[in-house]
């Protein structure tokens, strides 16, 4: 009897230790098999997010059974259960991507700048930018850009990116992922990726950003296109927000980044944010950024 309380003392002593499991992952790609850099990883039981590093890979921290949700632009989410094994997740494209054979004549050294400027205002003095907190890093930013011509070959994506007045210098430094998709007449969403993976562009200091696309071939669409950008998530780019709240007290927050700079609302230009726990994009009103697009003429 003594020693069969002593094997049930050390099995609910030792319980929540042998439930607790570490499990190392790689994401990559179903179709072409590479790895897929900075997959957003959430676990869903304990509401904890981070990324996978530069070669998709990551170690899971948690409980056997936890529910584990895999997110990255222009692919399938995947879902699975907690275990302790290694384990290889594949990510599908939403669509599948087929690179197109374009014949189009450009016109050489005539560029053109499709811009929508900086809002007039102070920093915190009404709508001046979009300042992500570290809850809502895991969803993206679309902008619906369809005042671009058609068929125009597009060099350059912009944006304007400014440090918070709060924050330490090195969150502006915070790495972001760009996804291009095509326009959805039907949904009003975002459609077919229009790149095979997406981009991750690392910002060097505050002031106008600047995406290099020109390498990438791509040409708009007829209805236009959503420029997607969301962040790495790493906690050393996180830092604490002093704020007020509806009643006028003060608290804190945790917010990521920097801030982007916002732009004038225009009819040809909507944004929308993409739900990663319900699966959707949303429209997110009256939160259009400041962008510029340099592009060329093609026939």
């Amino acid at each position: 009897m003594y020693n069969k309380r002593w094997f049930i003392f050390l099995e609910i002593i030792m319980l929540p230790i042998f439930s607790f499991c570490q499990s190392k992952i790689k994401i990559i790609s179903g179709e072409e098999k590479f790895a897929l850099p900075y997959a957003s990883i959430i676990n869903k039981t304990s509401n904890h997010f981070f990324s996978a590093n530069e070669y998709g890979e990551a170690l899971l921290y948690g409980n056997f059974g936890d529910s584990i949700l895999i997110s990255y632009a222009g692919y399938k989410d995947v879902s699975f259960v907690n275990k302790k094994e290694e384990k290889i997740v594949e990510l599908f494209l939403l669509h599948k991507f087929l690179p197109e054979v374009f014949v189009f004549k450009c016109k050489k050294g005539n560029t053109f700048l499709l811009e929508n400027g900086l809002k007039p205002g102070k920093l915190f003095n009404g709508f001046v930018g979009i300042n992500w907190t570290y809850s809502e890093i895991t969803k993206p930013y679309a902008l619906l850009i369809k005042d671009l011509p058609s068929n125009s070959k597009i060099e350059t994506f912009s944006f304007w990116l400014e440090k918070s007045l709060q924050s330490p210098d090195s969150t502006i430094l915070a790495p972001f992922i760009v996804m291009i998709y095509s326009f959805d007449s039907l949904s009003q969403i975002p459609g077919n990726p229009l790149l095979s993976k997406p981009l991750i562009f690392f910002p060097k200091k505050q002031g106008k950003q600047t995406i290099n696309l020109d390498s990438l071939n791509l040409y708009s669409p007829k209805n236009g296109i959503f420029i997607s950008i969301q962040y790495v998530i790493d906690k050393k780019f996180s830092w604490n927000q002093k704020v007020l709240t509806d009643r006028g007290a003060d608290t804190t927050i945790i917010s990521y980044g920097g801030i982007i700079k916002g732009g004038i609302n225009k009819s040809q230009n909507e944004s929308f944010i993409y739900d990663v726990q319900n699966n959707k994009w949303i429209k997110f009103k009256n939160r259009i950024i400041a962008f510029e697009i340099k592009y060329r003429k093609c026939n």
